[in-house]
């Protein structure tokens, strides 16, 4: 099974975006940056007075806006610095290997070494590592793609969610 694939800048954002928010500690701290918000809200509304509601309330968003662009940015970056990344790429899934072939590179790896394969709501995400994912867009996975590649992964005993 062969799915050839090219990121634009927009793509490679919101697929980093999503490879972040796919790590567990991503989500804890995400919960916990929440809960110290609403901490703030509730006790801010519930001891004091309007003008103290903004000063207790807007850091912790603005610290978050922030982050976000921050990373945000990092990405932009990253797509115009690494040529490869926009390079078209195609992913030859066999039942042995993991074929990846871009312009200017070529990579093959078995099975038993990949850590997971996880598909998210616009995204198929084959996990070299618990950090680094090679980003497929869903769209360009079809439902027969998704059931063949369940089957290798069944066969590989590859961690999966598909």
């Amino acid at each position: 099974m062969i799915i050839e694939t090219k990121l634009s800048e927009k793509e490679f954002i919101n697929a980093s975006l999503a490879t972040i928010w796919s790590r567990k500690y991503s989500k804890i701290f995400l919960i916990v940056f929440l809960v110290i918000i609403a901490s703030n809200i509730f006790t801010t509304t519930s001891n004091a007075t309007k003008d103290t509601f903004i000063p207790v309330v807007l850091p912790p968003i603005l610290i978050f806006g922030i982050v976000f662009f921050i990373f945000r940015y990092n990405f932009k970056n990253a797509y115009k610095k690494n040529f490869r990344v926009s390079e078209n790429i195609e992913y030859n899934f066999t039942d042995t290997h993991l074929l990846i072939t871009g312009e200017s590179f070529t990579s093959e790896m078995t099975w038993n070494k990949i850590y997971k394969v996880t598909k998210t709501k616009n995204w198929l995400l084959v996990w070299q590592s618990s950090q680094i994912a090679n980003v497929i867009p869903l769209r360009l996975v079809s439902t027969e793609n998704l059931n063949q590649l369940k089957d290798i992964m069944q066969k590989n005993n590859t961690k999966n969610n598909l």
